[in-house]
């Protein structure tokens, strides 16, 4: 984080904080905590004597529209944020990560991504469309791919700067979302992510269904993949919804229904729609010029508001590391302390945490 960002966000001078940082100096602890709060850690890391390095900045795949966007104080964070989970999940799981889904259904550019989703699919037991309410299809996806092995974490950080990234680090697989993206982007974000790590590396993206355009690479490959998933040809043609869709006139609003059974964006739908040929490349282009008007208007932002603790830890920290860390507590190797510091919850906090990570 920037000096000047880290001294207004913990109401100290620039210049006092310099100076701190370079200059050994007895601190009262609530100071410690003050400045530890800004940064987003507990105030004990002061007490480490290593060099706290750079974090790990994932392979860039941004091609929004225009030029990419700097990453700011936020988004580093969250990349910081993932070194230290990566950390704390190795520390639980020592050298054995188990095996996960990425692990059994490694895929390539030649893959048909339409082929790769139907695996997908197949193993992890999906039928049909299991919910319909966007934060209900988020949450599905989020616990059903922690119970596949992989760690998903939700975090703040500016989505016009990117909407999601994954790392892979001595077998763990880890995708960041950020939760300040709306409830249908994040769904088709954690599953396009899931496409980087079966093609077998890291990103940052700012994946959007409707953003797609027709050619090779990674970026079109998890594009189509992540549809596949959320949009499956078979599901949606035995849907009467969409039959009635590609019978009559396709404009913005005439797939707000049919997108809603599933949880998606309508310009998700209107994709898939024109991979099946339903509708030209030129009219799916003239629908995603129209929606783009009133894009930022509709869909521009999260409603997640402040969450509680519990709901909080299990977002930040992922749905499987909260049941690793239980566990491991259940065995008899952390402490309720130990539990709280991992977790980054209060301990009367914890049995709530546990409730909503189940």
């Amino acid at each position: 984080m920037p000096l000047a960002a880290a001294a207004e966000r913990a109401r100290v001078p620039e210049e006092e904080l310099a100076h701190w940082e370079t200059t050994p100096t007895p601190l009262p602890i609530d100071t410690c905590q003050k400045i530890a709060k800004t940064y987003k850690r507990n105030w004990y890391i002061f007490l480490l004597e290593d060099e706290i390095g750079k974090p790990t900045v994932p392979h860039d795949f941004r091609k929004g529209r225009g030029e990419k966007v700097p990453l700011g104080p936020d988004s580093m964070l969250a990349f910081d944020g993932a070194d230290l989970l990566l950390d704390k999940i190795e520390s639980v799981n020592g050298s054995d990560p188990g095996r996960s889904i990425v692990d059994a259904l490694p895929a390539a550019l030649d893959d048909n991504p339409e082929a790769i989703a139907a695996k997908v699919r197949r193993a992890l037991g999906v039928a049909g469309q299991p919910e319909s309410n966007p934060y209900g299809v988020l949450r599905f996806w989020r616990f059903l791919l922690s119970d596949a092995g992989l760690f998903v974490s939700q975090v703040k950080f500016p989505r016009e700067e990117m909407r999601a990234f994954c790392r892979s680090r001595n077998g763990h697989h880890l995708i960041v979302l950020s939760s300040r993206d709306v409830a249908t982007a994040r769904s088709f974000s954690l599953l396009h992510e899931l496409g980087h790590l079966l093609l077998g590396g890291d990103a940052m993206c700012k994946p959007t269904s409707w953003s797609e355009r027709a050619g090779s690479g990674a970026e079109p490959w998890c594009n189509r993949f992540a549809a596949a998933v959320l949009l499956p040809h078979l599901e949606l043609q035995a849907n009467p919804r969409y039959h009635e869709l590609i019978a009559g006139n396709i404009g913005l609003g005439s797939g707000r229904a049919l997108a809603s059974e599933f949880g998606v964006s309508e310009l998700a739908l209107f994709r898939r729609l024109e991979t099946f040929g339903e509708i030209t490349n030129a009219e799916y282009q003239t629908l995603q010029d129209a929606a783009d008007k009133d894009w930022e208007a509709k869909e521009g932002s999260s409603n997640s508001g402040i969450l509680p603790p519990p709901k909080k830890a299990v977002y930040a920290e992922s749905p499987l590391f909260v049941r690793q860390v239980f566990d491991a507590f259940t065995a008899g190797d952390l402490s309720l302390k130990e539990m709280g510091s991992l977790l980054n919850t209060p301990v009367h906090s914890l049995s709530s945490v546990r409730e909503e990570a189940a």
